[in-house]
């Protein structure tokens, strides 16, 4: 098996990346896959239009991973969703919640989600470091896994995430306790950086150059900018939760916000230059 995995903080375009990628006819991108095991993960919506239970891709995923492991794996699976709301503290020193049937649920997981993909690449999506690199490598030791990192500017990171409501410390602590925990997670794996910058105004040319350094064909997608918008048309179905996000239920065509100039004041811009932007630099993200 070959599985890529998108590590990225909120609002570093992860789940764009992975649809841009996942138009390959190489790839298979299945976004934050962990959710197939919450309770209600049949009534939750794909892209495809369809409730979960009703998609052909994750309704045959749901049949053999039944078959393989019995009726009731998501009521084995309540640790590792605990383990997912806390991720920060087991990369801390403490224990992953997952124990070998939890493994052994997963192992069966990934191989089904290869196997009903049919690509030469698995490509899934995570802000949990921790669970990436306890868990996923674990399963992934004999096989190829390789990371990309996608990352944004301290500066549009934040602003962002001010937009969207959240409290400027709490932005600062998420960013900079992201790029930290990415590239010490990531140092002795094979990793491609991302940066949001460097592909939002000209996506073809960077992700041909990131096609070729992945050794997959070139997605094939029609891009479109409206106002604060982009609409992402790829050539092939893509197949991940779409949650509560009306926007992204229609079928074929991905639609999100991409505005990011929220006024910043001139503390708030100091704060960020003396600390994300050092470590930002540091760590070779720019």
């Amino acid at each position: 098996m070959r599985f890529l995995m998108i590590l990225g903080h909120a609002h570093s375009s992860s789940t764009l990346v992975g649809i841009l990628l996942g138009a390959s006819p190489d790839v298979t991108f299945t976004g934050e896959e962990y959710d197939f095991f919450r309770e209600d993960a049949l009534e939750d919506y794909c892209t495809c239009g369809k409730k979960v239970g009703d998609c052909p891709f994750w309704a045959e995923v749901n049949k053999l991973l039944t078959k393989e492991v019995g009726p009731d794996f998501r009521k084995k699976m309540q640790n590792l969703h605990e383990g997912l709301n806390r991720d920060t503290i087991y990369f801390l020193g403490k224990k992953f919640p997952c124990d070998d049937e939890c493994m052994r649920i997963l192992e069966a997981y990934y191989k089904i989600l290869y196997q009903v993909s049919g690509t030469k690449y698995l490509l899934s999506g995570t802000k949990k470091i921790y669970y990436s690199r306890r868990v996923l490598e674990k399963i992934f030791r004999n096989h190829t896994f390789k990371y990309i990192i996608t990352v944004r500017n301290p500066f549009g990171a934040m602003a962002s995430y001010l937009r969207r409501g959240v409290s400027f410390l709490q932005s600062l602590r998420i960013i900079g306790t992201f790029y930290i925990m990415a590239k010490l997670a990531t140092l002795r794996k094979q990793r491609y950086v991302v940066k949001y910058e460097n592909w939002i105004n000209n996506p073809v040319q960077f992700f041909t150059d990131l096609s070729r350094k992945l050794n997959i064909q070139q997605p094939k997608w029609k891009i479109e900018y409206e106002n604060n918008y982009i609409t992402i048309q790829p050539d092939k179905q893509i197949h991940i939760f779409a949650g509560n996000k009306i926007r992204k239920k229609t079928k074929h065509v991905i639609k999100e916000d991409i505005r990011w100039k929220t006024e910043l004041s001139p503390l708030q811009k100091l704060i960020i230059s003396t600390t994300l932007m050092p470590i930002y630099k540091i760590l070779h993200f720019k």
